[in-house]
């Protein structure tokens, strides 16, 4: 008997954090037999993007459409899976008038929306897979008619393999305190810096890894101003270079403002429990390690 093969199409963004799910969940669905998959990976910013010669708002309208066009154009699916913000919209307002039948998840790595739109595209959808329990309750909270039994926590996870244990028989000279965050305001990048220019940089080296995109010219002036501080743009998730600095740091901080969970805390705490790590969020300062 001849298994049926589902046909799903994804459509996620590859921003900063987000593209570790999406290197993750790709090669697991493609290994499935029972998954005919297609995909549509929304760059939305880069380097070489032909669109950035126009302002920020029109220029990721403009790269979700033509990173997704293709889901219009095709053949229909069984389902489709995303977390790309106007195409979601969009794709809402197709299902509804021309595809009622076509499941729509949505996977959001943070809150949904509150906006009319949105509101009117979690109506279309049939699942939400947010990345953490928190975010589950706030979706529960903020549509309390959605059933509460298509909201399922699925954790993105990380790839073990990647992330070996750090090997503490090396000697230690210098301290050294990382920094992980493409949007580095709001991950609490600032804050950290304000922290280590008044006092941290007496004992400890500061290494930031983080995205030019959210790197604003009043950050990047103190950070180029302080022989202490080491800035690392645009860095590949999961590249060689990433994992070498978790191996260099002794302390690893995250001052966030505002979370779904962690990726760079779970891989940090992979490489070796021995060393300090710190979740600095909303909720106070939780050692991790």
């Amino acid at each position: 008997m001849i298994k049926k093969q589902y046909k799903i199409d994804f459509a996620l963004v590859t921003l900063t954090g987000n593209i570790t799910r999406y290197l993750l969940v790709r090669p697991v669905v493609e290994k499935d037999s029972e998954i005919k998959s297609r995909w549509y990976p929304i760059r939305t910013w880069y380097d070489e993007d032909p669109l950035r010669v126009f302002p920020a708002k029109i220029r990721i309208r403009l790269r979700h459409f033509f990173d997704t066009w293709r889901l219009y154009a095709s053949s229909k699916p069984d389902a489709v899976v995303m977390h790309a913000f106007e195409t979601y919209y969009i794709y809402a307002i197709y299902k509804k008038f021309l595809h009622p039948d076509v499941i729509l998840v949505n996977n959001p790595d943070a809150s949904v929306g509150h906006s009319k739109l949105y509101r009117f595209a979690v109506s279309q959808t049939n699942l939400l897979i947010p990345w953490s329990e928190y975010f589950k309750n706030e979706i529960i909270e903020n549509y309390p008619d959605y059933p509460i039994n298509n909201i399922r926590v699925i954790h993105p996870g990380i790839d073990l393999s990647k992330w070996k244990k750090k090997d503490i028989r090396k000697s230690i000279t210098k301290k050294n305190i990382l920094f992980v965050g493409g949007d580095i305001r709001r991950k609490g990048g600032d804050t950290l810096i304000h922290a280590f220019q008044n006092g941290l940089y007496k004992d400890y080296q500061l290494h930031i890894a983080t995205q030019s995109g959210y790197l604003d010219p009043e950050l990047r002036k103190r950070i180029n101003f302080d022989q202490n501080i080491h800035l690392y743009l645009d860095l590949a998730s999961g590249s060689d270079e990433l994992i070498n600095l978790y191996h260099l740091c002794d302390v690893l901080i995250i001052p966030t403002r505002r979370d779904s969970n962690s990726w760079v805390a779970l891989a940090f705490w992979n490489l070796q429990r021995h060393i300090s790590c710190f979740l600095i969020c909303r909720y106070g300062i939780f050692g991790l390690c």
